[in-house]
């Protein structure tokens, strides 16, 4: 959810070891109010694929708070041909990797037959490690005024989410959302968020 007037930019990339390749940028504010339904956004991981990361980088002010909800990484399958956002993608319904950021545990489900080790989460962050400004938003709106969403990408103000928290931070400050190790088998993987 990318609701706010300062806000910069949010990248999603697949790493293989230490090498990183940017799959979509998205700049600027992307919906119109802060009760404005949230995008599903879909992305092919390919086979080798070690992680994945949400690189937002900080705006000019404390409206620029950055949502992501209900991550999903399922095995093979395709992407959506653009113009159909919310469509799910043509994968068997094995998830191998999820996070809604809602349990004070482990929200991690791994299979470790479709070649994606088993990760233990900690408090809300589903195994993930964090920068700078990311923090998990324990429901309703981000603490600033004027930016992010009402609440979780499911519709209730008690959902959590991940944000960007743009109160702190320098202009540009780049912040990084990075999911436990995977191991994306050949077939490749498709990554749903919103």
């Amino acid at each position: 959810h990318m609701f706010g007037a300062t806000i910069a930019s949010l990248q999603v990339r697949t790493c293989t070891g230490s090498v990183c390749t940017t799959r979509s940028t998205f700049t600027g504010q992307q919906h119109t109010a802060l009760t404005s339904a949230w995008t599903q956004a879909f992305v092919s991981l390919p086979a080798g694929t070690t992680s994945v990361q949400w690189v937002a980088n900080r705006g000019t002010s404390f409206t620029g708070d950055i949502s992501i909800d209900t991550i999903s990484i399922t095995p093979g399958g395709s992407v959506p041909p653009t113009g159909s956002p919310t469509v799910a993608p043509t994968v068997a319904p094995v998830t191998t990797f999820t996070c809604a950021f809602n349990s004070p545990s482990n929200t991690t489900t791994t299979t470790l037959t479709s070649g994606f080790p088993t990760s233990v989460g900690t408090r809300f962050w589903c195994g993930m490690s964090h920068t700078n400004l990311w923090n998990v938003d324990q429901g309703g709106t981000t603490p600033s005024v004027a930016t992010g969403p009402s609440g979780g990408q499911a519709g209730t103000t008690t959902d959590n989410y991940a944000h960007l928290e743009t109160s702190f931070g320098t202009v540009g400050m780049e912040s990084v959302l990075t999911t436990p190790p995977l191991l994306v088998n050949p077939g490749g993987a498709v990554l749903s968020y919103y």
